[in-house]
Order: C-alpha cells, then structure tokens, then sequence
C-alpha cells in the first residue's frame, strides 16, 4: 500500500520566449515499505515535462509583431554590444527606456536621448519580426538607430541582430 503525494515545483521565468510561470505537478507514489524507493517513472515523467515546457528560437519566431511589442515596454540596460570590435563598454552607464506608446528615451548621467521604436513583421528565413529604433544623439546613440532582427525576447530580455548578422546587441530589463 502507498501514500500519493501532490508535489507543485514552481520554475519563474523558465520559459524564455513567453513570460509566464512553468508550474509543474507531480503525484508520487510512496511505498510506505520501502520510503528510500522512488519510481524512476516519476522522475522521467518530471523530466519530460520540463522538457515539454522549455522554449526554443522556433517558437519566438512565431511571435506577431503585437505580442512581441507587449513584451518590450521597460528600461534595459545593454549587456552586449558587439558590432565587430566589442564595444559593450561605450554602452555601460545607459538606460534605454521603452515606453509602450512607442517612444524611447536614452538616458546616460546629464544626458537624454530621445527617439522612437516599433516592431513590424519581416519575411526572412530566420527572423519573424523586426524591431526598428530612430534614435540620435551622439556616435553610440546613432549606431543603434536601425530595424534589427528580434533574437530573442522575453518578460526581461531583448536580442537584436543586425541584416548581416555581424552586429549584435542584448537589452536586459532592469
């Protein structure tokens, strides 16, 4: 005879390309003769639900342009920045704010930088979406003023890359 117990393991941002919360269920099954027995198809069955729930590059590509755009609001810093000669650090002391209206303030010590973003939809092999920033200011503010390819993007990330995949820049949410 055993004791089935409920289990609920909660994993927050697990899944990276939709911000929700994985919960999952599991019921052991105890066997009170024998309590250091647990079932290997528990375990398996624990496993292949994590699996199950993880997210990969093709679901993010079948994002539309308005669930993409829900996700961006926020301020971000930049945590890469890399157009070929790894230029992070011009980026380091930068908050760059999404505003869900569409505009974007880029704001570094005593200096704002204004602008405007949108996500539209792109036909490219790879890439789904595109997300356009017109922002100006000074050389770094005017090299990220551009439609980038969406990467990546979840509840606290934003991947970009550029058309020939050789610039790249990663937002994270503060």
């Amino acid at each position: 005879m055993g004791i089935f117990w409920l289990l609920s393991v909660t994993i927050p941002g697990f899944a990276v390309c939709n911000p929700r919360i994985v919960k999952i269920i599991l019921f052991v099954n105890l066997n009170l003769n024998s309590m250091k027995k647990f079932t290997l198809t528990t375990a398996a069955f624990a496993l292949l639900l994590v699996v199950l729930s993880s997210c990969t590059q093709s679901d993010i590509s079948t994002l539309a342009p308005g669930e993409v755009e829900s996700v961006i609001p926020g301020t971000y810093k930049v945590t890469l920045y890399d157009n070929g000669s790894g230029n992070t650090s011009a980026f380091e002391s930068y908050d760059f704010e999404f505003m869900s209206n569409g505009s974007m303030v880029a704001t570094h010590g005593e200096e704002t930088y204004t602008g405007q973003w949108n996500v539209g939809s792109v036909n490219h092999e790879t890439y789904d979406n595109e997300l356009s920033i017109v922002i100006s200011g000074n050389a770094d503010i005017d090299a990220i003023s551009r439609s980038w390819y969406v990467e990546d993007v979840s509840d606290v990330t934003l991947y970009l890359t550029d058309a020939t995949a050789t610039e790249i820049i990663h937002f994270i949410k503060n």
